[in-house]
């Protein structure tokens, strides 16, 4: 199992494990129209445009990608795991990659917007609230937070 730059060529089974996460986690805590958001939010070309301008990492194993993370300045994003990974530490080995990238471009301190699925697992990882994201009907589906490095 190796964690490497995403390049072009993972566009698919990026978006696939994008898509396995979603639906697997989210179907209980959010409405469907802020799934339906979530998923069209990753497109072949906003995807394969976040690998250009950003540091996008994939955990791959025996060929699969199997996991990734989003990192833009200092900014973490779409962490995801296949739903059949998950509960293996993959989370957090993207997270820590995500943070050394971070420091690596030394900012003093990395931040998100957790999903409601994610909060805890954040938490755990160091993270502190700063506030909560409603969408559009006032709903808070995400928690804006920050961890100094």
């Amino acid at each position: 199992m190796i964690i490497r730059k995403a390049n072009k060529k993972d566009v698919e089974n990026i978006i696939t494990v994008i898509k396995e996460s979603v639906l697997g986690t989210h179907q209980e805590l959010y409405p469907k129209r802020d799934i339906e958001e979530t998923l069209n939010n990753y497109t072949k070309e906003k995807v394969l445009k976040y690998i250009k301008e950003s540091d996008y990492f994939v955990v791959e194993d025996n060929g699969e990608i199997i996991g990734c993370v989003l990192v833009k300045e200092n900014k973490m994003r779409s962490l995801y795991v296949l739903p059949s990974h998950m509960g293996k530490g993959l989370g957090k080995k993207l997270v820590l990659k995500a943070e050394d990238c971070v420091r690596e471009k030394e900012y003093e301190k990395i931040w998100l917007w957790a999903s409601l699925v994610a909060h805890d697992f954040y938490k755990h990882m160091g993270y502190k609230d700063i506030k909560d994201i409603p969408n559009e009907d006032g709903l808070v589906l995400h928690i804006e937070m920050e961890k100094y490095l």
